[in-house]
């Protein structure tokens, strides 16, 4: 990167930048499946994530909350503060699902 470059030195951006390249293909195939697909499969997952036994749950919800992180990482701050906390906010509540149903503490099966 030149030396006048604002975002040399950040490991930050990078990391984003490469994830964001990497990413690009599961995003096509995303993009391509109809969206009553993937609706279906996160509908699915947060059912499983909540009346599923704890393991299938805990599962479930943690491939939820990677799947929303990746993208909570690829948007960035797109879209202003509000969107941005709503995204912040799902993640966290998402996040904190995930631990109180692997601990047990929710619907005991």
């Amino acid at each position: 990167m030149p030396a006048d470059d604002p975002v040399a030195g950040s490991s930050w951006l990078t990391l984003r930048a490469r994830l964001a390249d990497a990413s690009v293909p599961f995003l096509q195939a995303v993009a391509r499946a109809p969206r009553f697909v993937v609706t279906g499969l996160f509908t699915v997952l947060v059912l499983l994530g909540l009346f599923a036994p704890r393991w299938v749950a805990t599962a479930s919800l943690a491939v939820l909350v990677v799947v929303l992180g990746w993208l909570l990482v690829l948007m960035g701050r797109d879209g202003g503060s509000t969107r941005t906390g709503l995204r912040i906010g799902s993640f966290v509540l998402l996040a904190v699902v995930l631990v109180v149903r692997a601990a047990g503490l929710a619907l005991p099966r």
